[in-house]
């Protein structure tokens, strides 16, 4: 009896000692990254060992976030390959109707979307392999929201060819997000975005990704969706390491390695 006694006793003090949250599993903060894309296919092989949460479906509301284009789970899987342990949430602001026409979200959606992945699902990044060829004022202000909370947005810069360098992609043209462009192996941008971008770049040509499908070889893929992707796991593991960083610390930590 007594020494249940000074079990309990023990144990109280520790309790007591240190604060709760010292004694939560790790996974309880392992780092969540909003994927603003066409969904994840959560039972792919090469996603078994990956922390996917439901996320939700802004282009079907109700609908379940599997993926129906694949785009979204081959970002997924670059993701992951950088950072392992980062928990994915699908928001799909792209999909498909049966017939196989897509539909995607307009830009007040979109906004919508990234709203709700800081809001609701706690997100600390946000990979938007995509771009919309219009200003949006409701876009450029859940970007600012995003920077206000501290969350970091990487953005394509888009697949622009030399003499389309004058087109320009949104979110990737905002001050605060990070935008990517694709390089190949050999560190030559593939791609040309407008020059007052603030970007980096990351191999986004032949990338070998997650096979979605009959695929008879090795899937590959290019674009600076893909680039992005990469830069979002990189991202996404800074942050693991180096929780407090605050956005603008991201990308000059980023843009540091990246020279």
């Amino acid at each position: 009896m007594k020494r249940r006694i000074l079990l309990l006793l023990t144990l109280i003090i520790l309790l007591h000692t240190f604060p709760l949250s010292l004694w939560v599993q790790a996974d309880d903060f392992a780092l969540r990254v909003g994927v603003l894309d066409t969904g994840i296919l959560y039972r792919h092989d090469g996603l078994k060992e990956v922390k996917i949460e439901p996320g939700e479906n802004l282009v079907f509301p109700g609908y379940n976030t599997t993926d129906l284009l694949g785009h979204g789970t081959r970002v997924a899987g670059l993701i992951v390959k950088e950072c392992p342990d980062a928990t994915l949430i699908p928001m799909v602001v792209v999909s498909r109707y049966l017939s196989g026409l897509k539909k995607s979200c307009n830009a007040l959606e979109i906004a919508n979307a990234i709203i709700k992945a800081i809001d609701e699902y706690d997100c600390k990044v946000l990979n938007l392999s995509f771009g919309l060829k219009e200003d949006n004022e409701e876009l450029r202000r859940a970007i600012e929201y995003a920077e206000k909370k501290g969350v970091v947005v990487v953005a394509a810069a888009g697949n622009n060819k030399d003499t389309e360098s004058n087109i320009v992609f949104y979110p990737a043209a905002y001050e605060t997000v990070i935008a990517v462009n694709a390089v190949d192996e050999e560190g030559k941008p593939a791609f040309f975005p407008k020059e007052s971008y603030s970007f980096i770049s990351a191999w986004g040509i032949n990338v070998p990704v997650l096979s979605f499908g009959f695929s008879i070889n090795p899937p590959k893929a290019s674009g600076t969706s893909y680039a992005a992707a990469t830069v979002t796991g990189w991202v996404s593991e800074l942050l693991r390491n180096n929780p407090d960083y605050s956005p603008a610390q991201v990308r000059k930590e980023l843009t540091m390695e990246n020279k």
